[in-house]
């Protein structure tokens, strides 16, 4: 998938399958290799994905998957913003000169 909500949902199956590893099958495998044909770290947990065999091995593939998925995703966000935070000099002058003057 090229869109995150693509992304969410395998990530989603993988979280699946990392509490139930019987669920880690070929199927899972195929959605992991078609986010991104040309990524050889998602090719290689794909691959991982459908030659595991015992809980234990699928368990390893899928959470190596997620890692392949997540960095991937990682690398499709937008870069951030710088964030203005706006000081001002005088905030706060309100309230230290409250805290200044004894209440009546």
């Amino acid at each position: 998938p090229d869109d995150f909500d693509g992304l969410r949902r395998v990530a989603a199956d993988l979280s699946a399958a990392a509490v139930k590893p019987a669920d880690a099958n070929a199927s899972l495998a195929a959605r992991v290799a078609a986010i991104d044909p040309s990524s050889a770290d998602l090719q290689r947990a794909a691959v991982a994905i459908a030659s595991a065999s015992g809980d234990a091995a699928r368990l390893a593939a899928v959470q190596d998957a997620m890692k392949a998925v997540t960095a991937y995703a990682l690398t499709r966000l937008p870069s951030s913003s710088t964030v203005d935070i706006g000081t001002d000099r005088l905030s706060g002058a309100l309230a230290d000169e409250l805290a200044r003057r004894p209440r009546r």
